[in-house]
């Protein structure tokens, strides 16, 4: 009986130290280069730096907290610099998470308004389906477990956002003064700031976050914003992956959005999704064959399937993984006479994981506009 006593002691002051020893995990700084290559813009010099601290290993999240930073710029005139904090292990059942920055993109595309916009060719104006794209904005998020894997999200934004002409005739400035946006003139006719509220349910079986094989994750938000004349939407995602062998994950997501007729130009260009903004429609996170802001309207509903299979897998070093993927999608614009039809494209690429931190994906897609080669960071969903 003693012997068992003293085993019951040594296992509890062992399940302690081990807990003290996850809570007391050092905070350890990396910094490193990196290339960028958009699908809008040149090739960028993005510089990284992260302080964090790592999870329990078999944690489903590879940090507990983390507070990163990114700047770079690229030829084109384009620039970023951006912070994020990330904190999933803020308490028991909670975490939140925080971002700023100001990102100005030199050669965001514009094509107006609606599901049947071309893509116009003038060899003597490469701007013709351009926009100078610059935002300033701070977002910040807080998650509560409901029950299990029902979890309730708030959020907030703060965006300041212009939209101007580039050199030349465009479309963007034939059709800026007609579009329903705030302010400003033929030359700035997209300024506008924009605060946003955002809720949201999340249902999320994932095994892991970073690099997930198996689980559902399932969001259905509303948000409202006081940009262009004041707005609602509401918008849902569902995003499945199951794994039939080692190596091998089959991935899929659906996102649907609807917005009201007075939301300004910027807000038909992203959905605030939890912790993480999806830009819309087109760029590696939505669709791959189509550059950012190909297609932009109130409606929104675009499709996602992905084969990910490993062709080195080095453990927690990294691996090197082929992509084959399918991207579909179409949006709608009030009062506009359109098709309802999908915007097919596909393609393959290649991601590399780097430790459990970082993931670069190189893209190689076909659609509508022909070929489109970009890079991203992270998975597409």
């Amino acid at each position: 009986m003693g012997t068992r006593i003293l085993t019951l002691i040594g296992l509890i002051l062992a399940g302690g130290a081990l807990s003290s020893a996850r809570a007391q995990e050092p905070w350890k700084a990396s910094y490193y280069p990196d290339v960028l290559k958009g699908p809008n813009e040149k090739t960028a010099l993005v510089l990284h730096y992260q302080y964090s601290q790592a999870a329990d290993y078999f944690d489903r999240v590879p940090f507990a907290h983390s507070l990163s930073i990114e700047a770079g710029a690229n030829p084109d005139g384009g620039r970023a610099a951006v912070v994020h904090f990330k904190a999933p292990r803020l308490a028991d059942g909670w975490r939140a998470y925080a971002e700023g920055g100001s990102v100005r993109e030199a050669r965001y595309g514009f094509f107006g308004l609606g599901n049947d916009t071309e893509k116009l060719a003038d060899p003597d104006n490469r701007h013709i389906n351009q926009v100078r794209r610059t935002r300033h904005f701070l977002r910040a998020g807080v998650t509560r477990r409901i029950v299990g894997d029902l979890h309730f999200a708030v959020g907030g934004s703060l965006t300041s956002a212009n939209y101007s002409v580039l050199p030349g005739n465009s479309r963007f400035a034939s059709d800026c003064p007609s579009i329903p946006v705030t302010g400003g003139s033929p030359s700035v006719c997209g300024d506008d700031t924009d605060l946003v509220g955002r809720s949201a349910l999340v249902f999320d079986t994932r095994d892991r976050e970073f690099v997930t094989s198996k689980g559902v994750f399932l969001e259905a938000g509303a948000f409202a914003g006081t940009g262009g004349d004041g707005y609602q939407g509401v918008y849902g995602i569902a995003k499945g992956f199951v794994s039939p062998k080692e190596g091998t994950v089959l991935a899929a997501r659906v996102v649907g959005r609807h917005l009201e007729p007075g939301a300004p130009l910027d807000a038909r260009a992203v959905i605030p999704a939890w912790e993480r903004d999806i830009p819309v429609l087109g760029g590696p996170e939505s669709h791959r064959s189509f550059p950012y802001g190909r297609f932009a309207g109130l409606d929104l509903l675009m499709m996602n399937f992905e084969v990910r299979q490993d062709i080195l897998n080095l453990g927690d070093f990294g691996a090197f993984t082929a992509v084959g993927f399918l991207d579909a999608g179409r949006v709608a614009e009030d009062g506009l006479q359109e098709s309802s039809d999908f915007h097919v494209g596909g393609g393959a690429g290649l991601a590399i994981r780097i430790l459990r931190s970082t993931v670069l994906t190189l893209n190689f897609a076909w659609g509508g506009d022909g070929f489109l080669y970009s890079m991203g960071t992270g998975w597409s969903f």
